[in-house]
């Protein structure tokens, strides 16, 4: 009874409170009739509303003029572009009269009408092309690319403002600017399309030019290497401004191919471990093959030696050489690209035609033959642009015959410039950018075909425009790379396909009339040696051709004959009859004059230090002579030490 109890008083006490509060929350008379009013005010549209209404409303009259001018925008007009056109065509009234007078005396014939005919669709065209150009025409390609920094590990800095700066991510280089490298750091420079400087450890350079090499004609040092250690992968062709770096006592030039270059307090070494170099010192010029080294000493001369086989495994050019492999696929992927992405209309298209025609009347329209000129070599490059767009969408065969319309259209250009100077020149300018643009394709590429077709019509051209034989060497070298490709795979069935076609080029070397330089034969040869000593290293050959292997297997490189040391006796009679045959003359000029052929007779000679100290010793004191011989051990000396090294 208690809990009941309990539980009713609980329920009489809430019973109050709610009474309670509605007491207080209900509002009065008044309030409820004004929040009634601002209810019914918010429902209905207040006065002003309605008289804000009818000010803006328009009047009848404006109404139907607003109407008309919308139905004149939404109703199809059945008047054509081509109407416009003959309208603006069509002459007066008045004029009209008075060339139908002068003309009423020609006999019309069902020809004039045909010509008259074309020669106003001509005009309809011109006018279209005019005004729409970017419709049908496209432009040349242009590259979107910069000098660029990126620290690719440990710590690098770059002056900015003559104050250095610490290098967290990439940065846009200019001119004149200086770049290090800590203990453990390193730094690739992206240098255009044409090349990419990576700095070593513990290496400062100065940055000279960021002028693309493709865009000029200036000849200037690129970088001055100050201390450390460079690699240098250039990727532009001969025919335009190489890589230049600035070292002490000298300067290394190089276009395509990767050097090592290393400058220390007393020495620099440059080394090419692909491709080739122009090394200046001194007033003394050397072309370096791959392979090939040189250490560069003040009062030295340049001694070419060859870099031991050991090395091409060591991390830094092991590493970099993988390193260029990448970076060349996707410079040359990258430029495909472009020219895919400024081909326009395509062969596949039904516009095609069109494009083609706006093309034509765009050159026939150009108010100088140098404007015409121009366009024409616009054009052509665009069946380049056309062919890079086909083989992107698989179109191979369409792609061959857009390349087949470039090749021709080139030579038709160039047959025509004759002795004109300035047209040779523009032509000239063109295809070396054009050459520039793929250089960096090699087989095995999607774009190789386009670089291949440049190559072969350049080949083709007048000596005057460009020399064919390194166009055609350029060929050489690509097959080449393509047949040690092959080699390195395994894959005998494509070394063969590659070496039969490789033949016209082999007959470039092997031919005495060939206009190929002594360095581009060397090269040549050093190349197919590479090729030979790859296939003797082969463990099976039993698949390939017996008369291709013989082929090939000629190109090995001599082997170095073992030759017994002279004995002492043997030596110092050698000696002995130089020294007779010196004194055999009466006056000092004709001796100086015989010892200069005797040590011209002993160079390169097994036992050439011998003969050298030994004339030494037997010669008089404080003589001419005897500083010429001295002069001449300290050659070889410098000489051996470079080869040891």
């Amino acid at each position: 009874m208690r809990h009941l109890y309990v539980l009713n008083y609980a329920e009489m006490n809430v019973e109050s409170l709610l009474q309670r509060l509605r007491v207080y929350l209900t509002p009065k008379r008044g309030v409820k009739s004004r929040v009634k009013n601002q209810i019914f005010w918010h429902i209905d549209a207040p006065s002003s509303v309605s008289e804000l209404q009818g000010a803006f409303a328009p009047a009848e009259g404006a109404k139907m003029r607003i109407w008309s001018q919308i139905e004149r925008s939404i109703t199809p007009s059945s008047e054509t572009i081509l109407d416009k056109v003959r309208d603006m065509l069509t002459p007066p009234a008045d004029f009209q009269v008075r060339i139908k007078h002068c003309v009423s005396f020609i006999p019309q014939t069902h020809v004039a009408q045909n010509r008259l005919k074309w020669v106003a669709s001509l005009a309809v065209v011109a006018l279209i092309i005019n005004l729409s150009p970017a419709l049908f025409l496209t432009s040349k390609t242009v590259a979107d690319a910069k000098v660029t920094l990126i620290s690719t590990q440990g710590e690098a800095a770059v002056t900015v403002g003559g104050m250095w700066q610490d290098v967290a991510d990439e940065v846009v280089l200019d001119s004149d600017t200086r770049i290090r490298t800590y203990d453990g750091g390193q730094a690739s420079i992206l240098y255009w399309d044409d090349a990419v400087i990576r700095l070593n450890e513990s290496t400062t350079i100065a940055l000279h030019d960021i002028n693309d090499n493709e865009k000029t004609n200036e000849i200037s040092s690129t970088i001055t290497l100050i201390e450390g250690d460079i690699w240098l992968q250039g990727l532009v062709p001969a025919t335009v401004r190489g890589m230049t770096v600035t070292v002490t006592n000298g300067y290394i030039t190089v276009h395509e191919g990767s050097v090592s270059i290393d400058e220390n307090d007393d020495s620099v070494t440059v080394k090419v471990w692909d491709g080739k170099a122009v090394v200046s010192h001194e007033e003394e010029k050397q072309i370096l093959l791959v392979g090939e080294q040189v250490i560069l000493r003040e009062g030295s001369p340049i001694l070419v030696k060859k870099i031991p086989s050991s090395q091409f495994e060591n991390n830094w050019p092991q590493q970099n050489l993988e390193k260029d492999a990448v970076h060349r696929r996707y410079i040359a992927h990258l430029q495909q690209e472009r020219r895919a992405a400024a081909a326009g209309i395509l062969p596949t298209s039904n516009l095609y035609p069109v494009k083609r025609v706006a093309e034509e009347m765009d050159a026939l329209l150009s108010l100088s033959d140098g404007s015409r000129l121009q366009k024409r070599l616009n054009q052509a490059n665009t069946r380049l642009n056309e062919a890079a767009a086909l083989i992107a969408e698989g179109e191979e065969e369409e792609a061959d015959k857009t390349l087949n319309d470039y090749h021709d259209a080139v030579l038709e250009i160039t047959s025509g410039t004759g002795s004109d100077t300035e047209a040779t020149a523009l032509i000239k300018e063109s295809m070396k950018e054009t050459m520039s643009e793929v250089a960096a394709s090699q087989p095995g590429d999607e774009s190789y075909a386009i670089k291949k077709a440049v190559l072969v019509a350049t080949s083709e051209m007048s000596v005057d425009i460009a020399d064919p034989a390194e166009a055609e060497f350029e060929l050489f070298n690509d097959a080449v790379t393509a047949l040690m490709d092959a080699l390195d795979s395994g894959n005998m069935t494509a070394m063969q396909a590659i070496w039969i076609e490789m033949q016209e080029y082999l007959g470039l070397m092997d031919h005495e009339s060939s206009p190929l330089t002594n360095e581009a034969r060397k090269e040549a040869r050093l190349l197919l040696a590479r090729v030979a000593s790859g296939v003797g290293e082969m463990d099976d050959i039993e698949g390939m051709n017996p008369e291709i292997l013989e082929d090939i297997i000629v190109y090995l490189p001599p082997q170095p004959k073992v030759i017994s040391p002279m004995t002492e006796e043997e030596v110092t009679t050698i000696v002995q009859a130089m020294f007779e045959r010196i004194y055999a003359f009466k006056m000092h000029q004709s001796r100086e004059n015989q010892l200069r052929v005797e040590l011209i007779a002993i160079a390169g000679h097994s036992e050439e230090g011998r003969f050298l100290r030994a004339l030494y010793n037997i010669l008089p004191d404080g003589s001419k002579m005897h500083d010429m011989v001295r002069r001449e051990i300290v050659r070889l000396r410098w000489q051996r030490a470079g080869e040891n090294n």
